[in-house]
Order: C-alpha cells, then sequence, then structure tokens
C-alpha cells in the first residue's frame, strides 16, 4: 500500500497488515537497500516526536509501544513478527495524503523505524486497535475495504470510512478487550464437506486472545494450531492417501497423483463453516505447484501457538470488508481493482 507523507508530501509504502496494531515506515536507509525509498522525516516541515509525557500517543498499553527507554525523551516502539523479524524506532506525528482525491488528514501517530531486520519498507497496521490506520482516520466509524488481486505486481485497493465496499457473504468477528486482532466464529475446517475431526473448542476466542481464529492479511498462507492441522491432514490422507512433506509445506503429493476420475484422484476442495456462512476456498488458493519440482502442496501451514489464521493467500480476488463497529466481516469473490 502507497500513501503520501509530510509537507512536502513523500510517497511512503507499507504492507496493510490488518494483524497489526501501528503504522511504521523506514526513516533510514537499511543495508543493502540502496534502491529502494525510505521517509526522509528531517525534510518534511510537520515531522514532529511524540514525547515521553504524551500519554495518549505514548501509551504502553499498546504491546508495541516501549516509552522511554535508551533514547532521550523519545517514545519508542518495537514491532516484532512470527518471523522473527522486527523494527525498532520512534513514535512520531505527521500529515498523510491520500490519492486521488488528496485528502488530507493531520497529526497521524506512527512509528519511524530507525532499524528493522527485514527487507519492509514500513507496515500499515489495520487492526481494531486505535494507532491503526482505520481508527486514526475515522475513529467514530473505522470501517474498511481490500481486494488483493491475484497479479501481486499490480497495486491493489483498499478504501477506508465512507468509501469502504461492504458487499457479499457476512461473517460473524468476535470483538476482544485485550488485542486488536479480528476473530472470525469459525465453527467447523471442512475438506470435501466433511468436518475434520476435530472440536470446536479449538477454534474459540480465549478471554485474553491468545487462541481462536483470526483474519491477517499481514500472513501469507492459512495456517491452523497444531491439532486442527493433524486432523486435516487426516481427512486430506482418507481421499488422497499418505501425504509427503516437501519444503516448508507439510501436505504435498505428485503431480501423478491429480486427474479426471476414476484413474487419478481429484484435489481436495478446503472451506471454513462460519455462522450462517461457508467460505470454500478455491481450488487454486489451496493447491499449488511448487516450482522446478513435481509436486502439488496444499498452501496451508502448522502454526504453533493457538490461533488460526485466515490469510490472504486463500483470499486472492476477494473483497473483504470489516465493520468493526458492527462486527462483521464481508466477503466478495470478483475480480480485484488495480491501479
Amino acid at each position: 500500500m502507497d500513501m503520501y507523507m509530510g509537507d512536502p508530501a513523500q510517497l511512503v509504502y507499507g504492507i496493510f497488515d490488518t494483524g497489526s496494531d501501528i503504522v511504521w515506515i523506514q526513516c533510514t536507509r537499511q543495508t543493502g537497500q540502496k534502491k529502494f525509498p525510505y521517509y526522509k522525516y528531517s525534510k518534511s516541515d510537520t515531522y514532529k516526536n511524540v514525547q515521553c509525557d504524551d500519554k495518549q500517543k505514548c501509551n504502553t498499553d499498546n504491546t508495541y509501544i516501549l516509552g522511554c527507554k535508551s533514547l532521550p525523551n523519545n517514545c519508542e516502539f518495537k514491532a516484532t513478527y512470527g518471523d522473527a523479524t522486527s523494527a525498532f524506532g520512534v513514535m512520531a506525528t505527521d500529515i498523510i495524503t491520500f490519492k486521488p482525491e488528496w485528502e488530507i488528514f493531520h497529526d497521524f501517530i506512527f512509528g519511524c523505524s530507525l532499524k528493522n531486520s527485514n527487507s519492509m519498507m514500513g507496515v500499515i497496521g489495520a487492526s481494531n486497535s486505535g494507532y491503526s490506520l482505520p481508527k486514526q482516520l475515522y475513529p467514530n466509524d473505522p470501517k474498511f475495504s481490500y481486494c488483493i488481486s491475484d497479479n501481486l505486481s499490480k497495486t491493489s485497493v483498499v478504501k477506508f470510512g465512507p468509501a469502504a465496499n461492504l458487499s457479499g457473504g457476512t461473517l460473524d468477528m468476535i470483538k476482544n478487550l485485550h488485542t486488536g486482532f479480528y476473530y472470525l466464529d469459525v465453527l467447523a475446517v471442512k475438506v470435501n464437506g466433511q468436518d475434520i475431526d476435530v472440536r470446536p473448542v479449538v477454534f474459540e476466542m480465549s478471554n485474553d486472545g491468545s487462541k481462536g481464529f483470526v483474519t491477517d492479511s499481514g500472513t501469507t498462507f492459512s495456517g491452523l494450531t497444531s491439532v486442527a492441522f493433524d486432523a486435516l491432514k487426516r481427512k486430506i490422507e482418507q481421499f488422497l492417501g499418505p501425504s509427503k512433506k516437501y519444503m516448508i509445506f507439510e501436505i504435498c503429493y505428485p503431480t501423478s497423483r491429480f486427474g479426471p476420475w476414476p484413474w487419478q484422484h481429484a484435489r481436495p476442495t478446503i472451506g471454513l463453516e462460519v455462522t450462517n456462512f461457508t467460505l470454500e476456498f478455491e481450488e487454486i488458493r489451496v493447491w499449488q505447484l511448487i516450482p522446478n519440482s513435481n509436486m502439488e502442496c496444499l498452501q496451508m501451514m502448522r502454526v504453533m501457538s493457538g490461533l488460526s489464521i485466515l490469510g490472504f493467500e486463500q483470499l486472492l480476488n476477494v473483497n473483504v470488508g470489516h465493520d468493526p463497529n458492527h462486527n462483521l466481516m464481508y466477503l466478495e469473490k470478483t475480480t480485484c481493482e488495480t491501479t
């Protein structure tokens, strides 16, 4: 996702992430990133560091915000991700601007990253937290929608507030007071229409938010907790026989395994059952031929934490709408608009 920041405006980039609570932008050039842009905060007339005594903007109740530690009178942040990468810097405010209407938002709170251990130029946090982009743009009605094209070389479109596209089937979301994640009320995971053999409690949200089923646009592949993943594997093997592990994927088969009946096997369908809605993933979103191999693998991962995740790979070419005020998520298969 791109937007403009500062005065004069500079183009900045970040990964749109519904699983992150804050927005952070790379503010220094990182080693090996000679050709990638970064935010030159010293050239913005409206940039300000957040001070330690500003408890609204330097609220250490947010797990990303450290307060004042090593940098004198500067509110620090650190964002750490599931792949062990991280970003560290200071909290700041500035103007942000969105095209094509050139709508301007003042006093936007973000993390100015001075050091990050990954190649990302930034993360646009879009969780249900007060520091996220939707919550800052439209605090009274932070709805938004996004639609990620399967042509990842193109820029996909995100819409906020009144412009959000809330259409299609609706899924109930569950709000948690301790985290900003968007929790889904998942009743079952299905293979060829049959429930995997796992108790529904495995997907239920815990009071502290450490367990449940969340949607996260910053995670590539959907993942299931270990007990649910094992049940998924057993159910798939009922249809296809023993699977093999290949590279990072645990459920793989030679391409020769698939083909028309009755001589070969069809690829099993995978779906999620939620209240009043069943989301069945497109075949191409769950079964992929691994490049330079003869193996096809299930594009879902084992998650070692208590959180199962609906990632963006399974939602390519799906318009996803979030309406936090009404705890609803909208899904509609489409051809995503790009710019």
